[in-house]
């Protein structure tokens, strides 16, 4: 798949009051025009959040290639005159996608990172003792050693098991088993694979001048003085997102593990006389390591850090405690 939406190819630009009002912090009160801002030229600063205010993104563009197979077999069997029964299994990989040009990354949480030379030092506020930690945890990109950022399940085999009994000539039992697997987590990520850190990047326009907050600084002629900022790519390694979200899955086996569910069946059907059906079914379903999205931040202070009583303002708080990286 190539894939590209530009969204604003050449910048995306808003205009409010902030240009035009009489108060230097832009409050609504102090009147101002959007619109007498945009004949000026003035825009919206950009944010400390990207994809607000006005700025120019230069985005990412995968080129991901993955395969799927399947493979199944199934027959019926007239083991007996009144057993018959229905035989399967099937068999379904997904291959983990791969990028063109290797633009993609995982989460390593046990890889050594190099900030503050690896280590991070703190007084515990609990015991008053000197605490030295390594610094684990960082993007690792993917290269032409190791192209996939996820590990592949090899594991979806998938039973099936039938069977109807004539237990008397008017009375049929019948009942079966079936596991089902879904798409694994590396086929579902959509258009854009998940693990893709470094590859795109956010340049917000300055409106003021930053030595005193308030000269208009830039217009729509050149609203970007310093230039674009350009993606950092593999460049910084396991320093890349650094005080900001990880992102990328971890490559182990458990984070790519395939969602799957097991289904099942028993029931009873009766001909009674004029050709009358009754019939009773009992079905169940169970899905496992179903698909789940959210809580994907993860942030260790440490357990002699996160044991302190929430609410206890008479402990000591990491600060206090001279907690330093």
């Amino acid at each position: 798949i190539n894939y590209i939406q530009t969204n604003a190819p050449v910048g995306f630009f808003s205009f409010n009051t902030d240009a035009t009002n009489a108060c230097p912090d832009g409050l609504d009160l102090c009147g101002g025009d959007s619109m007498a801002s945009f004949m000026m030229g003035q825009m919206t600063q950009g944010c400390a959040s990207n994809g607000c205010g006005s700025y120019e993104e230069i985005q990412f563009r995968p080129a991901t290639t993955n395969y799927q197979y399947g493979f199944f077999a199934q027959d019926n069997w007239k083991a007996t005159p009144k057993l018959t029964l229905n035989l399967g299994l099937r068999y379904d990989v997904t291959l983990p996608r791969t990028d063109r040009y290797n633009h993609q990354d995982y989460f390593d949480p046990n890889a050594t990172n190099p900030l503050n030379g690896g280590s991070l030092s703190y007084t515990d506020p609990v015991t008053g003792q000197p605490v030295n930690l390594a610094l684990k945890g960082g993007e690792v990109f993917a290269s032409s050693k190791q192209r996939t950022n996820y590990v592949t399940d090899w594991s979806n085999f998938q039973p099936r098991f039938g069977f109807a009994y004539q237990v008397v000539p008017n009375t049929v039992v019948r009942g079966g088993y079936g596991l089902y697997y879904g798409q694994s987590r590396s086929g579902v990520t959509g258009v854009v694979p998940y693990g893709s850190a470094g590859f795109n990047q956010y340049t917000n326009v300055i409106t003021v001048n930053p030595n005193d907050l308030a000269t208009p600084f830039v217009n729509l002629n050149n609203p970007f003085k310093f230039g674009l900022i350009q993606p950092a790519g593999n460049s910084l390694g396991l320093l890349n997102d650094v005080g900001f979200s990880a992102n990328g899955p971890i490559r182990t086996p458990g984070w790519n593990q395939t969602p799957y569910e097991q289904s099942w069946s028993f029931g009873i059907e009766r001909e009674l006389p004029s050709h009358i059906l009754i019939n009773a079914e009992y079905i169940g379903k169970k899905g496992t390591h179903l698909p789940f999205s959210g809580s994907t931040e993860r942030n260790f202070l440490g357990p002699s850090v996160e044991s302190l009583p929430i609410g206890d303002f008479t402990a000591a708080t990491p600060c206090q405690a001279g907690l330093s990286i």
